[in-house]
């Protein structure tokens, strides 16, 4: 009776018999999956055999991606699961299994095209959901260039978040795919190949994008000890000219200065060359406008000698990377430290190798093209100079004015991408697309030495 119990066992735990080997070593055994996980036991290689049917002939199911609440009790039939190696909840077609417990590291679903990249998935730019694209830069736009087999989006620039369609809603084209690093509504000027460019020289500060600044000037031109300094508005209409504030010194005094030139850096601070003395001057008014004052500070030691007609700084200008610019009667590019108002080094500026002879000058900085601009009154001509000091002829004014004018000043305008021009006592605009297009737009009735937009009074 005893062995009669024990046959009966075996046949009751092996079925029909079909058992070569004992049934315990058999339940025991597993293998390993393509990701290198561990199989559970009666797990198949579901791209082996069949077409992934269960044992009771169902099809496997192909669920939503990575069921985590899944149960881990054996169930008739086996389910398809499919490798996720980069855990984004979407497996690879290549290297499923039929299981019909889940798998560590498997996903019921076969829908990654990019099973190495986390970001790359169905869904993932969230404002093309129907892609299986790439959004690197979580901005919820696919990349455009993206690796072979995955879904091609509409950003530009994907490893950039503040690069997108869209991202400029100011500009001409807002629907464009712009850069918009500081979220003002206006595009980079000069953001780089296949980025389409807007009209922001300063991206890295709201408070400076275009529609919050004004064409201003320093009054007056020249000037003794006694005139009052002033910053005025321009009416880029009509070249009306209304002063807004006066300036002092920082113990509330008249400066006696003269400012030739003044230019804008990306964090506000604003700049100005004082003939007169030779220096630097720093002009600062958002803290007092309120009641219709800034204030010049002298910045350092004087970069030249008073008096003294090469040491004159007819143009100072921010250009490329940031650097401060200034060009002097003694027909040279200087680079200058802002803080200590010192000449770090000159080059001479040459135009086919021979000098420019600069009488009396303004500068300007197109942001687009990342170069400076000198406006010469000597010669009447308007120079593209690179930091080397190589210039090149941008636009020809003499057909229209009389060379010779003083005081110059050269702003540039990066929503019309065109240049405004002081000759004295007229204000002009020009295109820069080698026409030699001069606009005359008003008199200001008086001369005016500088142009230069500025952020208005908040």
């Amino acid at each position: 009776m005893v062995m009669l119990s024990f046959v009966l066992v075996l046949v009751e735990g092996c079925g029909d018999g079909a058992c070569p080997e004992p049934c315990g070593a058999a339940a025991s055994s597993s293998s390993t999956g393509s990701g290198g996980h561990p199989l559970p036991p009666d797990v198949t290689d579901g791209t082996a055999g069949s077409s992934g049917s269960g044992a009771d002939g169902s099809s496997g199911t192909v669920g939503s991606s990575g069921d985590s609440s899944a149960s881990t009790t054996a169930r008739p039939g086996a389910d398809r699961w499919c490798p996720d190696m980069d855990g984004d909840g979407f497996g690879a077609p290549e290297g499923c299994r039929l299981s019909p417990v889940p798998i560590a590291g498997y996903v019921t679903n076969a829908d990654d095209c990019d099973d190495a990249h986390d970001q790359t998935f169905p869904g993932a730019a969230q404002l093309e959901p129907t892609l299986c694209a790439r959004d690197a830069d979580n901005d919820r736009w696919g990349d455009d260039t993206p690796p072979a087999g995955v879904d091609a989006g509409t950003d530009c620039d994907d490893d950039h978040g503040g690069t997108f369609p869209g991202a400029a809603r100011n500009e001409t084209t807002p629907e464009a795919c712009a850069r918009d690093d500081d979220d003002d509504g206006w595009a980079d000027a000069n953001p780089g190949p296949g980025i389409e460019a807007g009209a922001d020289c300063f991206d890295t500060n709201a408070d400076l994008r275009p529609d919050a600044m004004l064409l201003t000037t320093l009054l007056p031109s020249g000037g003794g000890p006694g005139s009052s300094r002033t910053l005025a508005t321009i009416d880029t209409q009509s070249a009306n000219v209304a002063d807004v504030l006066t300036l002092l010194d920082p113990t509330g005094q008249n400066p006696n200065v003269s400012m030739g030139s003044a230019t804008l850096a990306a964090d506000g601070t604003i700049l100005a060359s004082d003939i007169t003395g030779a220096q630097l001057l720093e002009l600062e008014y958002q803290s007092s406008c309120a009641m219709g004052t800034g204030t010049l500070t002298v910045q350092g030691a004087p970069n030249g000698m008073p008096g003294v007609v090469d040491d004159i700084m007819c143009g100072l200008q921010r250009g490329p990377g940031g650097m401060l610019y200034g060009i002097s009667l003694s027909d040279e590019l200087h680079t200058l430290d802002p803080v200590t108002g010192q000449i770090t080094s000159s080059v001479d500026v040459v135009v086919g190798g021979q000098p420019v002879d600069v009488f009396s000058c303004g500068m300007a900085y197109d942001c687009a093209e990342d170069v400076l601009l000198l406006l010469n009154g000597a010669d009447g001509l308007l120079y593209e100079v690179q930091t080397d000091g190589t210039a090149t002829v941008r636009v020809d004014l003499t057909g229209a004015v009389q060379t010779g004018f003083s005081p110059t000043a050269l702003e540039y305008d990066p929503v019309a991408q065109q240049v405004f021009i002081s000759t004295g006592g007229l204000l002009w605009t020009a295109p820069l697309d080698g026409t030699d297009t001069l606009d005359f737009v008003g008199f200001f009735g008086q001369p005016v030495p500088t142009l230069q937009f500025l952020p208005v009074c908040n």
